[in-house]
C-alpha cells in the first residue's frame, strides 16, 4: 500500500495542505491556520476509537484502566480528607497549607496513610506512561471494536482486516480549473484505512440514522475531505474508486446497549460536489494569498437579508 509510517504529530507538522485546513478556507483563507475548536476530550474519544478499531493490537499497549476510588475506600483524596487525617492524628500547622504540601505532611507524621496521589503515582509507574481510562471507556472501545468487526459489510469487504491503517501520503497536486490553474498545491493525506480500491474513514457521530449522517457529512464537508483524499491517493499511484464513512454512534456507545455502525459510501455525485468545494476552497486561498487587501473588501460589504425561498414555515 506504500504511504509513509509516520506519528501523528510528525504528519500534522508538514506544511501540505490537510482537508481540515482546506475547508476552513470556505469561511476565510485567514481561518486555514486558526487553533482547533475540538474539545479535548472529544480528541481523546477519537483516539481511543480509532486505536480500539484500527489497531486493537495496541490497546494494551497504549493504555491501562486507571484505579477505581471503590476498590480504596481508605484513601486520602482531598484537601479536605488531609487535613482531617493530620488534624486526628494531632498534627498542628498545616491549616495554610496548599495541596501538595499537606500531602507531605501526611507522609511524614502519618506512615499508614493512604494517599490517592501516591495510589495514581504508583499505578502510572507500573503501566509505563500508557494513558489512563476509565473502567467505562474501556469497555466502550472493545464494544466499538467487536460491533464494527460484526457489521455484515465491514466483514463481507474486509475492512479493518484487510488493508493497512494511518498511512500519510504526500503529493503535488494541480488542477486545470480557472483561478487555480498552473499551481502546484502541496497536499496530504492520511486514510485512516487503506484498502485497494476504496479509503474507508471512521467517525463518531451523534447523527443517529444514515440519513442524519449524510446531512452532517453535507454540512461539516466531509465531501471535500474525501476529495483531498482521493486525489493525494490518485497522484501517488492508488486507484480508489469508493470513500465509505464507517460512522459509530455515539449515544448507543455510550448507552451501554447495542453499538449502532453506520456504513456509507459516497456517490460518485458526492465526490463531485466535494470537488468543487475544494475547488472553491483553493481559488479563494489563491485570491486571497495574491492580494489580501482586495480579497477583504470584498468580503466586507453590508449584506442584505432576503426572505428564504421556503417562507418562514
Amino acid at each position: 500500500m506504500s504511504g509513509e509510517i509516520i506519528p501523528i504529530d510528525e504528519y500534522h507538522a508538514s506544511p501540505a495542505l490537510g482537508s481540515t485546513t482546506i475547508k476552513r478556507a470556505l469561511t476565510h483563507p485567514e481561518r486555514m491556520h486558526a487553533p482547533t475548536v475540538i474539545a479535548q476530550k472529544t480528541r481523546e474519544e477519537g483516539h481511543r476509537l480509532h486505536c480500539a478499531v484500527l489497531e486493537p493490537e495496541e490497546m494494551h499497549n497504549r493504555y491501562t484502566v486507571a484505579p477505581d476510588p471503590a476498590d480504596h475506600p481508605n484513601a486520602l483524596r482531598t484537601s479536605e480528607d488531609l487535613k482531617s487525617a493530620l488534624r486526628s492524628a494531632g498534627v498542628k500547622g498545616y491549616s495554610a497549607k496548599k495541596r501538595e504540601a499537606l500531602a507531605d505532611m501526611v507522609r511524614e507524621s502519618i506512615p499508614n496513610a493512604v494517599l490517592w496521589s501516591d495510589i495514581l503515582s504508583q499505578h502510572g509507574k507500573e503501566s509505563g506512561g500508557k494513558t489512563f481510562v476509565s473502567a467505562e471507556e474501556w469497555d466502550q472501545m472493545h464494544r466499538a471494536a467487536d460491533a464494527a468487526m460484526a457489521h455484515p459489510v465491514i466483514k463481507s469487504e474486509g475492512i479493518f482486516t484487510e488493508g493497512v491503517a494511518e498511512r500519510s501520503f504526500f503529493a503535488d497536486l494541480t488542477y486545470s480549473e480557472p483561478g487555480i490553474y498552473g499551481r502546484a498545491w502541496p497536499m496530504k493525506a492520511r486514510p485512516d484505512w487503506l484498502q485497494t480500491g476504496r479509503v474507508v474513514d471512521l467517525k463518531s457521530t451523534s447523527a443517529e440514522s444514515p440519513a442524519a449522517f449524510i446531512k452532517q457529512a453535507n454540512a461539516l464537508h466531509y465531501d471535500l475531505s474525501a476529495a483531498v483524499y482521493l486525489d493525494v491517493l490518485r497522484e501517488c499511484g492508488h486507484r480508489c474508486s469508493k470513500y465509505t464513512w464507517v460512522a459509530i454512534e455515539k449515544r448507543s456507545l455510550h448507552s451501554g446497549g447495542r453499538v449502532m455502525v453506520h456504513v456509507v459510501t459516497m456517490a460518485p455525485s458526492f465526490v463531485e460536489q466535494g470537488r468543487e468545494k475544494l475547488s472553491v476552497a483553493l481559488d479563494r486561498i489563491n485570491e486571497w494569498e495574491s492580494n489580501p487587501q482586495a480579497y477583504d473588501r470584498r468580503e466586507l460589504i453590508e449584506h442584505i437579508a432576503e426572505a428564504p425561498a421556503w417562507g418562514w414555515r
